[in-house]
């Protein structure tokens, strides 16, 4: 892409280039810098146990063709969702409740690690991580698991871009070591699953369930409410289809003497009304407005107009509150007002956080990966830790309290500091490393030279003076091994 290329300096590829055009990975002979993979120890035995998708063992020997059997049908998942926009808004809100943490480090990382992350082309039309993250998330809320693979560059020297893989056609594969599993990809021909490279490949799974390593859909537990509502909904749109565009019937009441066994007259009388009706449903549909003129005894009523409709909206409410509890998001963040004056309580707010925080530990490592492993190509190397925002649920009065309780905290924290080092627990140096992230793995003489003005010692605290109370003489004296007459002297009424 010619955005990627102007965002990158000279040696990526282009989209001709064999490396990637062929859409494989080589084995990389010479790294720059070791890749950081899962720990490789053996076992202390082997494994007594098996998997309930294998539980004979032999699953590694059956063949490339073999794979961990889904338990749900994931093209049955995607129509689901496109039946319900309630579903598709669930997943949106869920993904920016989750969000994008922000990366804490020296100067130097921070600042290499944030170009990178910003930068970074993705899903072949994206650009940037977070964008990234967003898809990602899709892919696993909707499928249970989602899949990126790493593009390196021709050189091996960076990270070129990342490709979201459709998790409708991965599947998993046993290895023969019996545990670890490979990422392997149907592709166009029928040949064999192509497999994924384990250290280029970015897999992310919600909410695991028994031995399942595939994970659970967030609309996997609905199938059975969702065919209900859609059901329900389909019910609507035909009633509506005959009330929105009516049928009409004419209907003739011939005189009392009337006598016409074969109908022949009644055909005949009834062929100018059924012209006109034509006529005007013709113009009707090209926005004519046209009258009916009939002569004779006629009646034109719509068919089924006295027909009672069954109720909606209440049913309809049931069915989503089931799947709005699959969520566990408060039903008017989708948008829906079932009540005057509801609002996110802070029991409910609470839940919700948690939940959110459940998600960012799920995909934590997925982001940890990503940057680690650009970290160790490019050589670049220094800690650095994610910090997500918090999540801002509640009221304006419970987010001002919020901030006040970390106001606390942080002056509790400093006073604790203070005092370790008036105790010769920790030096000004150690002090200044706690408060400050970017000092750490530095020297006391880095930290004297990046803080020319820091303290040598912790000061002491300064009496708080109190108006009203008396300031004791100069000549009491303030003997500091007898606390009592110290407090005496600050009373000066002997209370």
């Amino acid at each position: 892409m010619a955005r990627a290329a102007a965002s990158y300096p000279s040696g990526y590829p282009s989209r001709t280039d064999g490396w990637l055009g062929s859409g494989r990975i080589r084995p990389l002979p010479t790294a720059p810098a070791t890749v950081p993979t899962a720990p490789q120890y053996e076992p202390l035995q082997f494994g007594a146990t098996r998997p309930s998708y294998d539980l004979a063992g032999i699953a590694a020997s059956l063949g490339s063709f073999w794979h961990v059997p889904p338990r749900i049908d994931l093209n049955l998942v995607v129509k689901l969702r496109e039946s319900i926009p309630l579903l598709s808004g669930a997943i949106l809100r869920m993904k920016q409740l989750v969000g994008w943490p922000e990366v804490e480090a020296a100067p130097r990382v921070k600042r290499d690690i944030d170009n990178f992350l910003k930068m970074l082309p993705n899903c072949r039309s994206q650009q940037g991580a977070k964008p990234w993250g967003q898809t990602h998330l899709d892919n696993c809320f909707t499928f249970g698991r989602a899949h990126t693979e790493i593009l390196l560059t021709a050189t091996r020297s960076d990270m070129h871009s990342l490709v979201e893989v459709d998790p409708r056609t991965t599947a998993f594969r046993p290895l023969p070591d019996g545990y670890n599993l490979a990422v392997a990809q149907w592709q166009y021909g029928g040949g064999t699953p192509v497999l994924l490279s384990p250290e280029l490949t970015i897999t992310t799974v919600n909410d695991l369930r028994g031995d399942d390593p595939q994970g659970t859909s967030m609309i996997a537990d609905i199938p059975f409410v969702a065919d209900i509502y859609t059901k329900m909904l389909r019910a609507m749109g035909s009633t509506w289809d005959r009330f929105g565009t009516p049928t009409y019937f004419v209907k003739w009441n011939p005189p009392k003497d009337w006598n016409d066994p074969a109908g022949s007259q009644v055909k005949t009388i009834m062929a100018a009304p059924q012209a006109q009706m034509q006529q005007w449903a013709l113009n009707k549909a090209n926005g004519k407005n046209s009258d009916i003129f009939l002569a004779g005894d006629f009646t034109i009523e719509i068919m089924g107009a006295q027909g009672e409709t069954l109720e909606f909206s209440e049913s309809a409410r049931t069915i989503a509150e089931q799947m709005c509890a699959r969520w566990g998001i408060p039903p008017f963040m989708f948008g829906f007002s079932w009540a005057s004056t509801e609002r996110m309580s802070t029991a409910q707010a609470k839940a919700v956080t948690e939940i959110i925080d459940n998600l960012r530990d799920m995909f934590e490592p997925s982001i940890r990966q990503l940057i680690e492993l650009r970290q160790a190509v490019t050589g670049g190397g220094g800690k650095f830790t994610l910090k997500w925002p918090a999540v801002n649920l509640t009221d304006l009065l419970d987010v001002a309290r919020a901030d006040l309780m970390e106001q606390q905290a942080e002056q509790l924290k400093l006073e604790n500091l203070q005092s370790a080092g008036r105790l010769g627990i920790w030096s000004m140096e150690e002090i200044a490393q706690q408060i400050r992230p970017d000092l750490e793995g530095l020297s006391p003489e880095e930290i004297r030279a990046r803080l020319p003005d820091l303290a040598e010692a912790v000061p002491e605290p300064v009496p708080v003076q109190v108006a009203g109370l008396k300031q004791p003489p100069a000549d009491a004296g303030n003997p500091a091994d007898e606390a009592v007459s110290r407090l005496l002297a600050y009373n000066g009424n002997g209370h």
